[in-house]
């Protein structure tokens, strides 16, 4: 896990942890670490070219289904499946969340499949407990991830329409081209 760090710390010392640690931030480290776990669930990456502007990587729902998938992790440590997510979690959580200008979204790419795991832990753990050992419940359980799921999806199919026509995107992707070019096809 260490040896490719180090070899790309000796190699480019300025993307080192220390240089980044260190460096110039607007609101200084504490702030971009609450920033960026922010990020995560209640306000997003301003910028058009990362995400779609203004929203959270998650929905508040699945983040605190990802919560709990974190804590039961901790309490099952011992055992592979659960602490193997974990530990992935807790050495990336740094690289994405102390950035410049946080949150940044470019930089989350190396902490979505802990998440996405989390939220798996977290569900699996739920569906765990006493109560859905019922048929009926578990199948409730189930009825209500499926719309959770495809809450999500619609939200982001409503916002990629509103998002594509806003003039910052549009200059950013060239839209106006594009527009002339869809109208002479």
């Amino acid at each position: 896990i260490t040896m490719p760090y180090l070899i790309s710390t000796i190699n480019r010392p300025e993307l080192a942890a220390g240089q980044r640690i260190f460096s110039d931030y607007s609101g200084g480290i504490i702030t971009s670490v609450l920033a960026g776990l922010q990020g995560i669930v209640l306000n997003g990456d301003m910028n058009p070219l990362h995400n779609l502007q203004g929203r959270p990587l998650v929905d508040a729902f699945s983040g605190l289904l990802m919560l709990v998938g974190f804590v039961a992790a901790l309490f099952r440590w011992r055992e592979p499946r659960f602490m193997l997510p974990t530990i992935m979690f807790i050495f990336v959580l740094p690289t994405a969340v102390i950035v410049p200008d946080s949150p940044n979204f470019s930089q989350f790419g190396g902490i979505l499949p802990s998440l996405v795991l989390l939220f798996g832990v977290g569900v699996y753990s739920i569906f765990r407990l006493q109560i859905f050992r019922d048929a009926v419940f578990r199948r409730m359980a189930t009825v209500a991830v499926i719309i959770l799921i495809l809450f999500n999806g619609l939200w982001t199919w409503q916002d990629l329409f509103v998002w594509r026509v806003d003039e910052d995107v549009m200059s950013l992707f060239n839209g106006e081209l594009g527009q002339i070019a869809h109208h002479l096809d």
